[in-house]
């Protein structure tokens, strides 16, 4: 059911996207519908590591540790519609 209803959200989206008939932006319509991204990030992550061992009744607790992470990717873009007011942009990337 939720499959069914974000597919018909999304194909009348793109029906109202297409059926545009101004140009909002001419200026964008010399610009190539591809292009391609670069995406980063730096966060840290953590993780629970070894079990510990307290007291008489052998309680067992995790320990979280922490290590930076640094991510980047790569993508190719296309926009349709990019002229016009409402446009989409398929994208397919790489995550390292």
């Amino acid at each position: 059911m939720k499959r069914t209803l974000i597919l018909l959200v999304a194909l009348f989206a793109m029906q109202v996207a297409t059926a545009q008939q101004e140009v909002d932006f001419p200026q964008l319509e010399k610009v190539s519908p591809w292009s391609v991204s670069l995406e980063g990030s730096v966060y840290q992550k953590s993780f629970l590591s070894e079990i510990h061992h307290i007291g008489d009744w052998k309680h067992l607790v995790y320990c979280p540790e922490g290590s930076s992470a640094i991510l980047g990717g790569i993508g190719v873009d296309y926009t349709f519609n990019r002229a016009n007011k409402l446009s989409y942009v398929l994208s397919a990337g790489l995550d390292l």
